[in-house]
């Protein structure tokens, strides 16, 4: 098995691009989620493997807008939920999925380095806070063998993030309900 490597890419525009002008699904589109699919089932701590009967089954944390992140699909489910719902708001990073935080270029001196990444405002408040318990407890996050319904701490986590995905108001770019 080979791991493709690949870097929190500046431009990851396309993932909102889904339809051409005509409202059908982009052949680029496609291509590239096919492209994160590969990634994502490249990285074997994000993979969950179950077995079915005799039959061996491979998912990951779908990132679609309406799943967000919570539920474990297989590959081809994702797909299709990429294709007909979109990524979430905001998901230009790919915590969830292996992707780590890009380390920024030196430009002149500091003591201590700092990580940047494309996840903003509450958001990267949220993700902050995780990797804080993680470290302190690195143990109590193993691959699930079984899925389950989440613990009240981590109830609270999907919410805010699900809260900093929804806009204040319809159409509303700039603020999310947790902002508020």
């Amino acid at each position: 098995m080979y791991i493709i490597v690949m870097s929190a890419s500046k431009d990851r525009g396309w993932m909102y691009k889904r339809r051409n002008n005509e409202g059908h699904l982009c052949s680029y589109y496609q291509s590239k989620v096919s492209e994160f699919l590969n990634f994502a089932f490249s990285i074997k701590k994000v993979v969950e493997v179950r077995t079915l009967g005799s039959k061996v089954v491979f998912r990951i944390k779908c990132p679609c807008s309406m799943c967000k992140i919570k539920v474990f699909k297989e590959r081809h489910e994702v797909e299709y939920d990429l294709w007909s719902n979109g990524f979430i708001r905001g998901y230009t990073t790919w915590y969830a999925h292996g992707e780590r935080k890009s380390k920024p270029k030196e430009i002149g001196k500091c003591s201590k380095s700092m990580e940047v990444d494309d996840v903003g405002g509450c958001t990267r408040m949220i993700l902050d806070m995780l990797e804080a318990d993680h470290e302190q407890a690195p143990n109590l996050h193993s691959e699930p063998l079984e899925e389950q319904s989440p613990n009240s701490y981590a109830k609270e986590y999907y919410d805010m993030l699900e809260a900093d995905d929804e806009p204040l108001y319809e159409g509303c770019q700039k603020y999310s309900t947790l902002e508020a």
